[in-house]
């Protein structure tokens, strides 16, 4: 009677574990986004705080349009970036872009060349510290 009743409730658990997998790929998703945001706006080069504020985020499309924002903590750029990623979900691609025609120079000067990159590479570490990839390396 009891294999019978197991047997029964299977779709049900496995439903269950579904909901439960799609919750944590989502959450990791947006953690994922969040250490990234988290990286790359204190790691722009700061003057008037444009580019900086000029981080913007977009879920399942990027964002296309330059902010007037002077932002010189990026303290608004996360935050805003933030609360975007917070409605994303499993299947979901999140974007981070700065579209200030500059961005690239900037990223590429000799000062301070390769700050996106930097920041990519933190987001990279933070996910295999959190066991978020397989053993792999996929």
């Amino acid at each position: 009677m009891g294999r019978k009743r197991d047997l029964a409730s299977f779709p049900f658990r496995m439903a269950a574990m579904a909901l439960l997998v799609e919750k944590n790929a989502a959450k990791a998703l947006r953690s994922t986004g969040i250490v990234l945001l988290s990286s790359v706006v204190p790691g722009t080069p700061v003057d008037e705080g444009r580019a900086r504020g000029n981080w913007l985020v977009g879920v399942n499309a990027p964002v296309r349009r330059e902010e007037e924002p002077r932002d010189r903590q990026g303290s608004s750029a996360i935050s805003e970036g933030s609360g975007v990623m917070a409605g994303a979900r499993a299947d979901d691609t999140i974007y981070i872009s700065n579209n200030l025609a500059y961005i690239v120079p900037l990223n590429e000067s000799h000062a301070w060349a390769g700050f996106v990159e930097r920041a990519i590479a933190a987001a990279n570490k933070a996910v295999k510290r959190a066991n978020l990839t397989s053993k792999s390396g996929e």
